[in-house]
């Protein structure tokens, strides 16, 4: 999941100064994000690109965390909506 949200954000960020972000980069990249997947979905590609600036951060690459700050939209589906009921086949009395 890490890898696949890292090359997602490479790939979004291909005329992005990975070591010098724009100040709302990141927030851009995640609105993007929610504007297409599931809540859960962004979530994990948000906590990859968190991943990836605090090593850089560590490493002493950059100071930037243009996602220092960012976090995705709330899911406002209860879990109870999202599951379907058990179909009658896989209900045994």
């Amino acid at each position: 999941a890490y890898r696949r949200g890292l090359n997602d954000l490479l790939t979004a960020w291909q005329g992005e100064n990975l070591l010098r972000p724009r100040r709302n980069a990141g927030v851009l990249y995640v609105r993007e994000l929610e504007g297409r997947l599931k809540p859960a979905s962004v979530g994990v590609k948000l906590a990859a690109a968190k991943a990836f600036y605090a090593a850089l951060r560590w490493s002493g690459a950059t100071e930037a965390a243009p996602f220092a700050d960012v976090r995705a939209a709330v899911d406002k589906t209860s879990a109870w909506e999202k599951r379907d009921a058990y179909p009658r086949t896989e209900v045994h009395w």
